[in-house]
Order: structure tokens, then C-alpha cells, then sequence
């Protein structure tokens, strides 16, 4: 073992430092004053910026111990400080095991932030600390957490029944852990590296696509979506990826875009459509397969009707539509403003001029 500390790690849009005293009141107003933020974890919503201060002042009075491991997550566009990331627990006894805590402001969910952050120390405690485990569990009411550490790699190891207590309670944990000699991060989908392509091209004026789309039912409604980019609302979904499948293409789409693991239930149509795209203003020739999925035993339907996340630099609007209502709203695929009401049992092949 080589224990060097809290040292500096820096990502593509995060710096993991050390905590300073400066940043009481982004911690405070990010994450830990969110009941919702603190809900799973073991220590209490903070009542006010003092609490976090306190906190503060005894994490940052063992800096200088070099086998104490806290980051501060700082966002490189604002300089805010999002989150924290730390080693929790340490077992030196030959398994040299480390076991991770994080937690991270309810505004940046569902931007991949903490796989990043947490790839970032996994490496560094492998590499330059000589770590040969590292670990993480979540309550099993969390899967969210659970899928953090699965992009960053870890593997699901079993679950302890009734062996956690946090805000929520005595609940089941689900371990997770990465060893060092698995020494390539498993990436976040499993196409290879060199095939990780949009499948469209643009020739002229002309652009052709294939992607795929989700069809999220909730009574009779429909999960539709639109950002900052679209005049219009549409599905969740996006372009499959060169070497990929589109069954895998809309469950990775969903975990991108929504951040849950949905199921498939089965494909509905394969549709040829021939448009012309309002906001590009190209001439499309777009293949796009849409699936019913099943989003039963995610937490989809309990984030209320209207919703916002983002994705990289762009902001999702979701929103429960009732079928009735897709026929005045300016939303695409046109076809849907009547299939809806009728879906198909068995995989049709259509075409659509607009």
C-alpha cells in the first residue's frame, strides 16, 4: 500500500479535490439540505449552512492523515461544488479493500457526473494507492445507485438482508465491487470502442437515420418529450450505434436519457419515414423501431408529470401525455395521434409521408 491522501483528480468536467471551508454553503444548498438527496444515506438532511460547516471543519482536520480519502466534486463549467465522493471504510488484512460513499446535488442526476467520479477514484486507488478491491453497496430501494456502479465497471456481488439502517430505515443492501486485476473499466455499453457511431449520413440536402424509439405507456398516456433543440414533443429513444442492436440501442438510449434500466416488452413497428426535419430542415429517410417497454420496477412513474433532466449539455422535458390530447400537440411521429389507441400485437412494418 502506497497512502498518499486526498489528492487532486481531474476529469473531463470534474475536479475531485479537497474540501476548504469556502465550500460550506454550496454543500449546504446542492445536496446536503435535499431530503431527497439524503434520503438513502445514513447522516441527516442539514438544517442549516452551520451544520455543513461543522462537518466541514472535521473533514478537513484529517487531510493531513494519509490513508483519509474525501473528495469534493467540483463542475468545471461553474466551479460549484456538486457532491462528495469518499473512501468509507479500509480493510488491510491482504484483501486491501476499500469501500466508497458518494452522494451528489439533485439538479446534476442523470448526467453520468458520479460514474465519472467514481471511475476516477476507483483508478486512482488501484494505481497509486495499491488498493486490490474496491466496493460500494446501495439500498436495494435504490437501483439508481446501484447502476452508478455498474457504469463505473463493478459487479454486483449479492445482497445482505436487513443488514443497513439509513433515513429510510433498516433495509437490504446490495454489494457491488471491481478488482484490480480486472484492469480495464468495463465501458459504459458493450459495443466495442472503434463502433461506437451514430448510424446516419447527410448527402446534399438528404440525411438518412436509424433509430429507435420507446413507447412508455401509464394508463393512457404517453411519455413524450422535448428540449431546447425541438419546437415539438417526441419519444424517448435515439440512433443506434454502428455494431450495435436496436434492443440494446433503446435500453442504453432510456438509461442515457432517463437513468432507469427499463425492459422491453416487445417491438411494434418498423417505420419508413420520409420528412422534412423542422429544425435542421433536412430531407430525412428515417428507419426507426419502436418498442413497448416496461418500466414497472423503475421509479419512472412516481417523478410526477412533468419532469426536467439533462444529458450532457442539453435539457429533457418529459411529460405524461394523454392520448386524446396528441392530436392538437405539435408532436411526431405523426401516426401515433391515432395508432396510439390501437397498438399492434405482432411486429408491423409501416411507411410514413409527411
Amino acid at each position: 500500500m502506497n497512502h498518499s491522501g486526498t489528492r487532486t483528480l481531474e476529469t473531463d468536467r470534474l475536479i475531485l479535490r479537497q474540501f476548504t471551508m469556502a465550500d460550506a454553503q454550496d454543500m449546504f444548498d446542492n445536496w446536503a439540505s435535499d431530503p431527497e438527496v439524503t434520503k438513502y444515506l445514513t447522516w441527516p438532511t442539514h438544517t442549516g449552512v452551520d451544520v455543513s460547516e461543522k462537518v466541514l471543519e472535521d473533514w478537513i482536520s484529517h487531510y493531513d492523515e494519509p490513508d483519509f480519502y474525501n473528495w469534493a466534486i467540483e463542475w468545471k463549467r461553474t466551479g460549484q461544488v456538486i457532491g462528495n465522493i469518499s473512501v468509507v471504510g479500509q480493510t488491510h488484512d491482504g484483501t486491501d479493500s476499500a469501500d466508497i460513499g458518494y452522494c451528489l446535488g439533485k439538479a446534476f442526476w442523470g448526467q453520468d457526473i458520479m460514474p465519472e467520479a467514481l471511475k476516477a477514484v476507483i483508478r486512482f486507488l488501484f494505481d497509486s494507492e495499491g488498493f486490490r478491491r474496491v466496493a460500494a453497496c446501495h439500498d436495494i430501494n435504490n437501483p439508481n445507485s446501484g447502476r452508478v456502479m455498474e457504469k463505473a465497471g463493478m459487479r454486483e456481488e449479492g445482497v445482505w438482508r436487513g443488514a443497513g439502517k439509513n433515513n429510510s430505515g433498516i433495509h437490504d443492501m446490495v454489494w457491488h465491487a471491481i478488482l484490480r486485476d480486472e484492469d480495464k473499466l468495463v465501458p459504459k455499453t458493450d459495443i466495442a470502442p472503434d463502433m461506437v457511431h451514430d448510424i446516419f449520413f447527410i448527402v446534399g440536402s438528404h440525411k438518412f437515420n436509424y433509430r429507435v424509439c420507446a413507447i412508455i405507456l401509464q394508463g393512457d398516456q404517453i411519455l413524450a418529450m422535448h428540449d431546447e433543440r425541438s419546437p415539438y414533443f417526441y419519444l424517448p429513444g435515439g440512433r443506434v450505434c454502428m455494431g450495435e442492436t436496436a434492443e440494446h440501442a433503446i435500453v442504453r438510449e432510456l438509461e442515457e436519457e432517463l437513468d432507469i434500466r427499463a425492459k422491453i416488452v416487445r417491438p411494434l413497428w418498423m417505420n419508413q419515414g420520409f420528412f422534412n426535419e423542422d429544425v435542421d430542415h433536412l430531407n430525412y429517410h428515417e428507419i426507426c423501431i419502436y418498442f413497448l417497454m416496461d418500466v414497472s420496477e423503475t421509479d419512472l412513474e412516481s417523478r410526477g408529470a412533468r419532469f426536467i433532466l439533462s444529458e450532457n449539455d442539453h435539457v429533457h422535458t418529459f411529460e405524461w401525455l394523454p392520448f386524446d390530447r396528441l392530436k392538437d400537440e405539435y408532436f411526431y411521429p405523426m401516426f401515433l395521434k391515432t395508432e396510439i389507441f390501437h397498438l399492434p400485437d405482432q411486429f408491423t412494418i409501416r411507411e410514413e409521408y409527411e
